[in-house]
């Protein structure tokens, strides 16, 4: 009985997985402040995001740098994240939601440190309308390639 259960949960946790998570926010652009506390939103889903990973760098080859939250409630639409002050000043990041295969991504966001004026946006964030699932770098690179139902930050 209780490997049917364990099976019947595995399922479950695979068909969560596999939902396509819709981000709006941070939009396009935003500036976030280093140091502050910033809203991450999307579409509600029923089920859980297995993760939430900030990552930075052009759309073709994002760099994870550090996982944000692992088991988010999807249906409630909001995650607030303490900016860590200790992240440089971009234009060039993005969060995941999700693990490989099934990867979504929200739009590219830029980082203040607060002391500084907002960096001009970088020529590597992609047109808006762009569908280019990312290819991971680093610790990322030996897990299996990016499903094409992600979508590289837009």
């Amino acid at each position: 009985m209780k490997s049917i259960i364990a099976a019947l949960a595995a399922i479950a946790c695979t068909v969560v997985s596999a939902q396509k998570i819709t981000s709006s926010r941070p939009a396009l652009n935003q500036v976030l402040v280093a140091g502050s506390t910033a809203q991450i939103v999307w579409a509600p889903v029923e089920g859980v995001i297995s993760t939430i990973d900030l990552r930075q760098g052009d759309k073709n080859a994002l760099s994870f740098l550090q996982t944000i939250a692992t088991n988010v409630p999807a249906n409630t639409g909001t995650y607030n994240w303490d900016v860590p002050a200790t992240l440089p000043a971009g234009t060039d990041y993005a969060f995941s939601f999700g693990q490989s295969p099934d990867e979504s991504y929200g739009p590219y966001f830029t980082i203040s440190t607060g002391n500084d004026s907002a960096p001009a946006p970088s020529n590597s964030a992609p047109a808006a309308g762009t569908s280019v699932a990312p290819k991971p770098t680093g610790s990322a690179a030996t897990s299996p390639a990016v499903s094409k139902t992600g979508a590289a930050p837009s």
